[in-house]
C-alpha cells in the first residue's frame, strides 16, 4: 500500500509553439509544418514537411522533375524569408538558387471559367453522364498555406542578397570527405545562425536541399550513404529545420534505397513517363509514387484518399495530380472486338445457333 501523500498528479503543460511565418501548426502531429511550395504535395504528405524532418525524393531518369521538386521548396523558403542551405556536386549551388521561381498571387495558367457550364452540353458518352467529376488537383480546405509559382521568371537578384543562403563549397581537388563536409557545415551554420532547438527563440527556419546525393560524383556511395542519412536525421531533429534530398536510386542497390528510406521521415518515388508509349498516359509527364509517409510525434501516418498519383510539366507550372483514367468518348475498333467477342458464346466458328 501507498502511504497517504506519497503520490502526486502534475497536469501537464500544453506544448507551446512559436509563431515562426511561413509555418502552420499540426493539431494531429503536435508539430510545426513547412509548405513544400507545391499545395497537392503538401495535402499528399499531411498538411506540409513536418520541421524537423527528411524529405527523400528519388529521382526520375534525368533528374529534370526531381530537381523542379527542390526548387519550389526553396522558392517557398524565399518567399516566406526563410534561411536556405544548398548542397551539390552535380550542379552548382548558386546557380540553381538563382533559378528560383517567383511566387504569384494567382495560379499562373488559371481558367476562371473552368468547371462552369458553357451553353452547350459537352458531348460524353451516355454512361459518364451522372458520373461526378474528378477532384483531379487536391488542396487544404480552410487554409491559404502555399503559393503558386511561375517557372518563367525568376526571383530577382535584390531578393536573393537579402536572404539567409549558404551554398556549400566543396573543393573538388581536395581529399576531405564531402559526406562528412556536407554535414560539418550544416550543423556549423545550424549553430552560427541560431536554428537549434537549444538556442533562444527563432522567427524562422532553415530549408536544407540536397540534390542528386549519391551520384557518381559522391565516392562509395552504396556504403556511405545509410550512416549519413543516420547523422543527417539526428541533425535535423535538433534544429529548426527541415532537409529534401534527392537520389539516383537507380544507380544505386537495392538495399542502399532501403536503408534511405528507413532513415527519412517521407520518400517518395518520382517515375518518367517521356519513354512510356501507353496513351492512356498520354497527358501526364510522370507518375508520382508514395514509399513512405511520416509518423512523427503520432501513432497512424496519415493516409490519403488515394496512392495513385501523377504529375505534369507546363511552361510556368508543375502540377500534381489524382491519376485517373480519361472517359472512352469514341467507340474504338477495339472495343469493337472486345463487345463481338463477349457476345459469341465462346466460340470462334460461326453458326445458326449462335447468339
Amino acid at each position: 500500500m501507498f502511504a497517504s501523500g506519497s503520490l502526486k498528479f502534475q497536469i501537464k503543460e500544453k506544448r507551446q509553439f512559436q509563431n515562426i511565418p511561413g509555418t502552420r501548426h499540426s493539431a494531429s502531429k503536435a508539430s510545426l509544418l513547412l509548405s513544400s511550395g507545391i499545395v497537392s504535395f503538401d495535402y499528399i504528405l499531411g498538411g506540409g514537411i513536418p520541421v524537423g524532418s527528411v524529405l527523400l525524393i528519388e529521382e526520375d531518369d534525368n533528374g529534370v522533375f526531381s530537381r523542379l521538386v527542390v526548387k519550389y521548396f526553396l522558392a517557398e523558403g524565399i518567399a516566406c524569408e526563410h534561411g536556405l542551405y544548398v548542397a551539390s556536386l552535380d550542379c552548382d549551388a548558386n546557380q540553381l538558387v538563382s533559378e528560383l521561381p517567383t511566387p504569384v498571387d494567382s495560379d499562373p495558367e488559371h481558367n476562371p471559367n473552368y468547371g462552369q457550364s458553357s451553353g452547350q452540353d459537352l458531348k460524353i458518352a451516355w454512361r459518364y453522364k451522372d458520373i461526378p467529376a474528378v477532384q483531379s488537383s487536391p488542396t487544404l480546405s480552410g487554409t491559404s498555406f502555399g503559393r503558386n509559382f511561375d517557372l518563367t521568371v525568376t526571383v530577382p537578384k535584390d531578393v536573393l542578397l537579402n536572404r539567409e543562403i549558404a551554398c556549400w563549397p566543396h573543393d573538388r581537388e581536395s581529399n576531405e570527405d564531402p559526406y562528412h563536409s556536407v554535414l560539418q557545415q550544416l550543423q556549423y551554420w545550424i549553430i552560427q545562425h541560431g536554428h537549434s532547438t537549444e538556442g533562444q527563440a527563432r522567427k524562422t527556419v532553415l530549408r536544407v536541399a540536397i540534390h542528386s546525393l549519391g551520384s557518381p560524383l559522391w565516392p562509395d556511395a552504396d556504403s556511405k550513404l545509410p550512416r549519413f542519412f543516420y547523422c543527417l536525421k539526428a541533425i535535423m531533429r535538433s534544429a529548426y529545420a527541415a532537409c529534401v534530398v534527392t537520389i539516383p536510386s537507380r544507380l544505386l542497390q537495392k538495399s542502399t534505397v532501403d536503408h534511405c528510406e528507413h532513415l527519412s521521415d517521407n520518400a517518395v518515388l518520382l517515375e518518367s513517363l517521356a519513354n512510356n508509349p501507353n496513351p492512356l498516359f498520354s497527358e501526364y509527364s510522370g507518375l508520382l509514387k508514395l514509399c513512405k509517409l511520416s509518423a512523427i510525434n503520432t501513432l497512424a501516418t496519415h493516409v490519403p484518399e488515394t496512392r495513385d498519383w501523377a504529375f505534369k510539366l507546363r511552361k510556368r507550372r508543375f502540377i500534381i495530380e489524382k491519376l485517373h483514367l480519361p472517359p472512352e468518348l469514341e467507340e474504338s475498333n477495339q472495343r469493337e472486338q472486345d463487345d463481338g467477342a463477349s457476345f459469341s458464346c465462346g466460340s470462334k466458328s460461326s453458326n445458326k445457333f449462335d447468339f
